[in-house]
């Protein structure tokens, strides 16, 4: 099952409104026209607000960026966490099966430092999460440039884990997570298909859950399952841009209501979700200044 982060095929269903939700091969169509509407999201708002993976970045070892950390003698590499995404910080806790890698040039080939070397300030290398800085000690010197080829997950910071080895019930008003820093006073959280609205938070609790909103369904969520915060303008695109998309690959003539007395047209329908679209992400976009 791929899991989505900004809307759910859920919610697209009740934009569409359908009777009933997706299923079967549409819905695992539904789910990856919202991957891709994720992405597009991103690099248009230069924003994310889900885990991103960095594939093959590469950077160069010399002797002159040597440094005399409290640890021993080492090397800084600032991971550049995206070209396209500015607001992601957040260095994902590496992890081979996740597809993860450190891959250092030994002289003869690229030797994969999570597998093959130890982590730690005082060992082969050590990450600094949240500054988005990886520390290589023992690293072998030559002509070749590009010695360092890192794959990541890195994050916004607006995504916690449950903390709780009860689980999380279906129909619980409050949750215990490994922090809340980056969440909002109250808001709306999404825990794998279900959206939670808050009410209040502690520095490892967020309280006064709304549980199943968005015609969502209440679910058991377990320990360290994560819990991220989307703000509602995106969710709301996100919906919109795959609602869309199912529009303009589907031939079928298809009329829906839009109130009780006017029917209008998926196709006439739409044309005014992509206005929508469009304000919503001219709101969002960064204005960039350039000085001379």
């Amino acid at each position: 099952m791929v899991l989505t982060t900004y809307t759910t095929p859920q919610r697209v269903a009740n934009l569409m409104q359908f009777s009933s939700n997706f299923s079967g091969t549409v819905l695992e169509a539904v789910q990856d026209e919202i991957v891709k509407v994720e992405a597009r999201i991103d690099n248009v708002l230069h924003e994310s607000w889900r885990i991103v993976q960095v594939e093959n970045e590469y950077h160069n070892i010399v002797p002159a960026h040597l440094h005399d950390f409290t640890f021993g003698p080492g090397w800084k590499i600032s991971l550049n966490r995206s070209n396209l995404v500015t607001s992601l910080t957040n260095i994902e806790d590496l992890d081979t099966g996740l597809g993860d890698k450190i891959e250092i040039w030994d002289g003869n080939s690229y030797v994969d430092y999570l597998t093959a070397r130890t982590q730690g300030r005082n060992n082969d290398y050590w990450v600094d999460a949240k500054e988005g800085v990886l520390y290589v000690r023992n690293v072998f010197f030559g002509n070749r440039g590009r010695r360092a080829r890192i794959t990541y997950r890195t994050n916004s910071g607006s995504r916690t884990l449950i903390n709780d080895s009860g689980d999380l019930s279906a129909s619980a008003t409050s949750v215990t997570v490994d922090g809340t820093t980056n969440f909002p006073l109250n808001g709306v959280v999404k825990i794998e298909d279900e959206y939670v609205s808050y009410t209040g938070k502690t520095s490892t609790t967020l309280t006064g859950l709304g549980r199943g909103e968005y015609n969502t369904t209440g679910a058991i969520h377990v320990d360290n399952v994560a819990i991220t915060f989307v703000p509602g303008d995106i969710e709301q695109v996100a919906a919109l841009m795959a609602g869309v998309a199912l529009v303009r690959s589907d031939d079928r003539s298809v009329s829906f209501p839009e109130s009780a007395s006017d029917n209008v047209s998926l196709t006439d329908k739409s044309r005014d979700w992509e206005n929508k679209i469009e304000r919503i992400l001219n709101d969002r976009k960064p204005v960039i200044v350039y000085s001379r």
